[in-house]
């Protein structure tokens, strides 16, 4: 009777550690589909962010609000719709932005140990879809011309380390369209991006991420003022 019933535990135990290994070998299988819509026009952008994993039976998406975007002498004013109806206010000077800038100085010795590891990632991320049309006017005509040239170079730069750093697996979609003489400065941007990549590579690569933060935690916090 013993022997049968720790047979019988055996056989449950092999099972059950067979569920989990192929749960596991599942899990590192599994892929990743993120979908992004950037959308720009005058100074007002909207953000979408698709996320669909598990053979598509789990899809999650979030609308961020509109945000509108002005300009003063020496700082940003960000305006933003809450979803209560109410509308929030933020202001970023200079001085913030130098402050932060002098604030990471300290993360670079992080970025430099682990660019191996974000570089491997990148090369198993696979770009499916890349779209992005921008459309621009200025009301003088030798601006526009001159601001043509420089949205095609950063869009070329832009596409060459797509074919560097990732697997492209679709012809990318570049467009800039000048309006000539125009009644207004206006600018409209419409951006639209489908990736890939499997659960197992971001994994392993969160975990060398982690353990290389945790190295550099002290360094990181006394850069930016954190005290612990």
């Amino acid at each position: 009777m013993r022997d049968e019933k720790g047979g019988g535990s055996m056989k449950t135990a092999i099972i059950v550690i067979g569920i989990l290994l192929c749960l596991l070998i599942l899990l590192f299988i599994m892929k990743i589909t993120v979908k992004i819509d950037y959308w720009y026009q005058d100074h007002q952008y909207q953000l979408v962010i698709e996320i669909i994993t598990f053979f598509g039976l789990i899809h999650k998406k979030w609308a961020f609000p509109v945000i509108k975007v002005s300009m003063s002498d020496d700082s940003v004013v960000i305006k933003k719709d809450k979803a209560d109806g109410k509308k929030m206010k933020k202001r970023i000077t200079i001085q913030k932005v130098f402050e932060n800038i002098q604030g990471i100085q300290g993360i670079w010795s992080f970025l430099f140990e682990s660019k191996e590891s974000i570089i491997l990632f990148f090369r198993k991320l696979h770009i499916q879809e890349f779209v992005w049309n921008s459309t621009f006017g200025l009301k003088d005509a030798a601006s526009t011309g001159k601001l043509t040239g420089v949205f095609w170079t950063i869009k070329g730069i832009a596409q060459a380390v797509l074919f560097q750093f990732c697997t492209v697996r679709c012809k990318p979609q570049l467009s800039v369209v000048p309006k000539f003489n125009y009644s207004r400065d206006s600018i409209e941007v419409d951006f639209h991006c489908i990736f890939s990549f499997g659960l197992g590579n971001a994994i392993f690569t969160a975990i060398k991420l982690f353990f290389l933060l945790r190295r550099h935690k002290s360094s990181i916090s006394s850069s930016l003022g954190i005290t612990t």
